[in-house]
């Protein structure tokens, strides 16, 4: 009997783990250097650069706004960011964009991706960074 009970005990578990898990895996919200730059030039598309000014000032991804997710701004101002488009996140790692990307599904943003590996991934494929003249 002990090990009927057991055996529901764990298939229940197994069943509510499962709907605990997140609703896109990560490889479709985790986007490569090939995803996000094709993803980023559609018309819906907000591309967001989460670094902070010294990482900015060695070039931004081309259309990028900028809003640096360690200062208090980002809390203050993510807002301003539109929920009626998909929000395509980098910064130099990957890391941080990660957290700004969490964040920001915390916040009812329901599109929202990043670029796996950030800005280093970026230029080890050969893409550019557009810097301010």
């Amino acid at each position: 009997m002990k090990i009927k009970q057991l055996i529901v005990l764990f298939g229940l578990f197994a069943v509510a783990l499962a709907g605990c898990q997140e609703s896109k895996p990560n490889d479709e919200i985790n986007l490569s250097v090939e995803a996000f730059a094709k993803e980023i030039n559609n018309e819906k598309a907000y591309l967001l650069d989460v670094r902070t000014p010294g990482e900015v000032a060695e070039g931004v991804i081309e259309g990028a706004e900028v809003l640096d997710f360690m200062s208090k701004a980002f809390q203050q101002n993510y807002t301003q960011i539109p929920k009626d488009k998909s929000v395509y996140l980098y910064c130099r790692s990957g890391n941080r964009s990660g957290k700004a990307l969490a964040f920001l599904k915390e916040k009812g943003y329901t599109s929202v991706y990043h670029l796996k590996g950030g800005t280093s991934a970026w230029l080890q494929a050969g893409q550019q960074l557009k810097r301010e003249e």
